[in-house]
């Protein structure tokens, strides 16, 4: 099961279902586009699940980042990445919803997870690298690789708020089977608006069926 989340039609509002046991969050499917508050999105996060990131206090401002690509050899290369910063809230939890029946991975990916480090703000957060295991790409993208990266909300239900967006840029991402280190640096038009260090520090396989 993947999860819904962020979009580049940046952010009127957004709740962050953050759930553990769900697959790495996958940031880039419908969100609202802006002034449409009243159609607020979610998602469902996996938590502090392979994550060792710091607890987020609430409210408060942090950044979320998203990158679509692809991994080639054991090189992850980006073709779209963006970055949001806005103010988290706790929301109220919702009324029980019945039950459904679990949903089936469909391919097996190798999923890979770790801390990032904003160096301006000292935020710390979780990351994620999702990726096929065959390379083709995943389910609902061209591509065959996602990364993303929240801070450690647990398992709390949030409202999202986003004003300041940029793109993203990734250093040389390499990859092994005990996870793989980059740099992040956070554009807002052509000036540098923050850096950060991404560790990814295990990897385990999501099997399909």
């Amino acid at each position: 099961m993947r999860c819904t989340g962020f979009s580049r039609n940046l952010l009127a509002s957004l709740s962050i279902a953050a759930i553990a046991g769900c697959a790495a969050p996958r940031l880039g499917s419908s969100l609202p586009s802006s002034g449409s508050s009243g159609n607020a999105r979610s998602f469902s996060a996996r938590g502090n699940s392979g994550c060792n990131a710091r607890k987020a206090p609430l409210p408060g401002t942090y950044v979320v980042f998203e990158s679509d690509g692809n991994v080639t050899g054991k090189a992850y290369s980006a073709i779209d990445a963006f970055w949001v910063e806005g103010v988290a809230r706790t929301m109220p939890s919702p009324s029980p919803q019945p039950s459904s029946d679990p949903v089936t991975p469909t391919q097996r990916t190798y999923l890979y997870s770790g801390t990032y480090r904003l160096e301006k703000s000292a935020q710390t957060g979780c990351a994620y690298l999702e990726t096929t295991v065959d390379g083709k790409p995943l389910a609902d993208s061209r591509n065959n690789a996602s990364l993303s990266g929240m801070p450690n909300f647990g398992t709390k239900l949030i409202a999202f708020d986003g004003g300041k967006s940029g793109s993203l840029r990734i250093g040389d991402l390499r990859l092994t089977a005990n996870g793989g280190h980059a740099t992040l640096t956070l554009l807002s038009g052509h000036r540098v608006y923050d850096t950060a260090s991404l560790t990814l520090t295990s990897r385990r396989i999501r099997r399909g069926p």
